[in-house]
């Protein structure tokens, strides 16, 4: 009985995740064998490059230019599909992959910033990562090793990540951020997010960049208390002398009420979707303030 409970529990996951599954006795079988597959899948894509790294733009909404992108992890499949992260990350998470998968994302994308010396990306950490010394020694080596400034390569932490152990994550935190790499908190608002909970990171100066989720962004002309709540992150950032992301932007509508609201950058598919090359061509004629 606990096996088929863990195996719906992988299901549901390997589903995106916040949903419940049913498993009849016979049904699903054929996926779940699939599942026991993964281990030697994902090891093999970490061993020869079968991961992908998209870029999507991050732009400033007071000059209208992009002022750096989110790197976002895919994996390609055989018959050359892109697979999304609630395909494959369940299966990392299960097998103990996800650290592995933080620094093979690390590296290449510090590669991609020799590459293009004009370019600054956001990576997002698992929570598995978190805590991890080895891991702060590793993107030290890297960043000495191919010479590229710690201010070009931000790391996104998620909160939920952090209060699984509070003293310990913001010991780590404290590490990390002397090396000298931005900092942000992502999906601010989507997890166990809380005013006082954001004013205790600012007070101890662990962050740079507040991402506001995309959940509050995308419906904010239909949605007057999302609008106030936005205004809130905005006024509580702009006193800590903090910068806002907002995530999901789709619409103009929704950009115009980002811009009257004050929130400094933005990033969603009105601009651009993920991309293999970051550039300002591809936000060209989205938001231009000469």
């Amino acid at each position: 009985m606990l096996a088929r409970a863990d195996e719906a529990l992988y299901l549901a996951k390997a589903e995106g995740g916040n949903r419940t599954v049913y498993l009849p006795p016979e049904e699903k079988r054929e996926e779940l064998r699939e599942g026991e597959d993964w281990l030697s899948r994902l090891q093999d894509a970490l061993a020869h490059g079968h991961f992908i790294l998209l870029y999507q733009p991050i732009v400033d909404l007071r000059t209208g230019r992009l002022c750096s992108c989110e790197a976002l992890l895919r994996l390609k499949t055989k018959d050359g599909r892109l697979l999304l992260p609630h395909q494959f990350i369940p299966y990392a998470e299960r097998y103990g992959l996800l650290p592995r998968l933080d620094r093979y994302v690390v590296a290449r994308v510090v590669d991609y910033l020799v590459a293009d010396p004009q370019s600054r990306v956001f990576v997002n950490l698992s929570s598995f990562t978190i805590g991890d010394r080895d891991f702060i020694a590793f993107v030290r080596q890297q960043l000495e090793e191919k010479r590229v400034a710690p201010s070009r390569l931000g790391l996104e932490i998620s909160e939920r990540s952090v209060v699984r152990d509070v003293h310990q994550a913001k010991e780590w935190l404290k590490e990390l951020k002397r090396i000298g790499c931005p900092l942000a908190l992502d999906d601010f608002g989507a997890g166990h997010s809380s005013f006082s909970w954001l004013v205790e990171l600012l007070d101890e100066g662990m962050l740079d960049v507040i991402k506001i989720a995309g959940i509050f962004v995308k419906d904010l002309d239909k949605q007057p208390a999302m609008r106030a709540l936005v205004g809130a992150i905005v006024t509580l950032a702009r006193t800590a002398r903090k910068e806002t992301v907002a995530e999901w932007v789709e619409r103009e509508e929704v950009l115009t009420i980002l811009e009257d609201l004050g929130v400094d950058c933005a990033q969603g598919f009105f601009f651009s979707p993920p991309l293999f090359r970051c550039s300002s061509e591809s936000i060209l004629g989205k938001l231009e303030k000469g």
